[in-house]
C-alpha cells in the first residue's frame, strides 16, 4: 500500500508539471495572436494618426529630395529661419540677381495689343502662344512686368478679379504672352465670372496655336482643391502645362523645399498625361528664378538663338577682332614707315644725300 501510495503521490506530483508543458503551446500562441493584434491596432492606429493630422504637420514631415534641395540653395530662394540674417539674405538675392555677373536672358519687348472678352474677339493665331493661369491674385501680372523687366507691361492689383479679360501681349515675331483671368474667388458678379471662365474653356479647347500653359501656384498655400480640378481640366484639353511656384520669396527655404516635394508628389499621384512633372520656382519680386522661365519660353517657341551664348565663346571673340585691329594697324604702320638702310644700302643712301645737298648749292650759287 505504500509503495502504491508512493507512487500515486509520484504521480500526483508530476500531473501539474504536465499539464502545464500542454499548455504552454497555447499561452504562447495566444500571447503571438494578442501581440498580433496589438500591432495591427497600431498600424491602424498610426494611419488613422496620419489622416487626422493637419496638412502644416503633413507637410513638416516630408523630406525633399536632394536635386530640390539644389535647386533651392542655387536660387537662393526662401527666407531663412533667424530674423537677424532675413534682411541680409534678401539684400543679397536682390544684389545678385538684378545686377548678375553673367550675361543675363532678354526677352523681346513684350507689348499689349490686344483684348478678348468673348471668343469672336480673339486676335488671329498667327505666332506661337504662352499663356499664364492662376488662382485669382496669385501674381501673373507680376510675373509679365518680371519678364519684361519693367513696371507697367501689365496693370498689377492686390484685388482679386482684376484681370476680367484675356489679354495678348507680342513679343515680336516670335510669339504671344497671354494672360488669363484668374479663378476662384473674385470681386466680381457671377455672371462676368461665368463669362470669362466659358471663355477661357473655349480658348484651351480651341486655339492651334496655344504651345504650353503655365498655371502658377502660390508657394505659400500649395495645391488646392480647385487648382486639382483645374489640372485635371486641361489634361482633358490635350495640351501640355507646368506648374511655377510662385511668391518663393516669402516662404522659410526648409518650407519651400518640402512644399516643393509635396506638389511633385501630387502630381504624381493624380497621374496627370500632359503635366510637366518638375515645377519651376521663381520670385517675380527678387528675380530669381525668372531666367529658367525666360529659358523654357524661348526653347519652346524655337528662338534659342536669342539665348546669350557660354561665356568660353563670348570671350573669344573680341580677342579675335583685336587680333584683326592689331594686324591691320601694323600692315598700316608698315606702309608709312621706312625701314632703317643697313651695310651697303647705308652707303648708297649717304651718297643720295650729298648728291642732293650739292646740287642745292650749285642752285643757290647760280642764282
Amino acid at each position: 500500500m505504500t509503495a502504491t501510495a508512493g507512487r500515486s503521490g509520484v504521480m500526483a506530483s508530476l500531473l501539474p508539471s504536465a499539464a502545464r508543458l500542454s499548455a504552454a503551446p497555447a499561452v504562447t500562441s495566444a500571447r503571438r495572436l494578442a501581440s498580433t493584434v496589438m500591432d495591427k491596432a497600431g498600424v491602424q492606429q498610426d494611419k488613422g494618426e496620419e489622416q487626422t493630422l493637419s496638412k502644416r504637420k503633413q507637410l513638416m514631415r516630408l523630406v525633399p529630395s536632394e536635386e530640390i534641395n539644389r535647386r533651392v540653395g542655387e536660387l537662393r530662394l526662401g527666407l531663412v529661419k533667424k530674423t537677424r540674417f532675413r534682411r541680409r539674405e534678401k539684400e543679397e538675392a536682390r544684389a545678385k540677381y538684378e545686377k548678375p555677373h553673367g550675361p543675363g536672358i532678354e526677352l523681346p519687348m513684350l507689348m499689349f495689343f490686344a483684348g478678348a472678352k468673348t471668343p469672336a474677339s480673339f486676335p488671329p493665331a498667327t505666332l506661337p502662344e504662352i499663356a499664364l493661369v492662376g488662382r485669382s491674385n496669385v501674381g501673373k501680372s507680376s510675373l509679365i512686368n518680371a519678364l519684361a523687366r519693367t513696371t507697367s507691361t501689365a496693370r498689377v492689383s492686390d484685388k482679386p478679379g482684376f484681370t476680367q479679360q484675356i489679354n495678348f501681349f507680342t513679343a515680336g515675331r516670335y510669339f504671344h504672352l497671354v494672360d488669363m483671368p484668374g479663378y476662384g474667388f473674385a470681386y466680381a458678379k457671377q455672371e462676368a465670372v461665368e463669362s470669362w471662365q466659358h471663355t477661357i474653356d473655349v480658348y484651351f479647347a480651341e486655339r492651334q496655336s496655344l504651345k504650353r500653359i503655365y498655371v502658377l501656384i502660390d508657394a505659400r498655400h500649395g495645391l488646392k482643391a480647385n487648382d486639382k480640378e483645374f489640372l485635371q481640366h486641361l489634361d482633358r484639353c490635350g495640351v501640355k502645362y507646368r506648374i511655377i511656384l510662385t511668391k518663393c520669396d516669402l516662404v522659410l527655404r526648409e518650407v519651400l523645399a518640402k512644399r516643393c516635394q509635396l506638389v511633385v508628389n501630387e502630381l504624381a499621384e493624380m497621374q496627370l498625361r500632359f503635366c510637366v512633372q518638375e515645377p519651376l520656382m521663381l520670385s517675380a519680386k527678387l528675380g530669381p528664378g525668372v531666367d529658367a522661365l525666360r529659358r523654357d519660353i524661348l526653347h519652346i517657341v524655337r528662338a534659342n538663338h536669342l539665348l546669350p551664348k557660354p561665356a568660353s565663346q563670348a570671350e573669344k571673340k573680341p580677342e579675335k577682332r583685336e587680333s584683326l585691329k592689331n594686324a591691320k594697324g601694323r600692315a598700316g604702320s608698315s606702309k608709312h614707315k621706312r625701314t632703317p638702310p643697313t651695310g651697303a644700302g647705308k652707303d648708297a643712301t649717304r651718297a643720295r644725300r650729298q648728291k642732293s645737298a650739292s646740287s642745292t648749292l650749285h642752285g643757290k650759287r647760280r642764282d
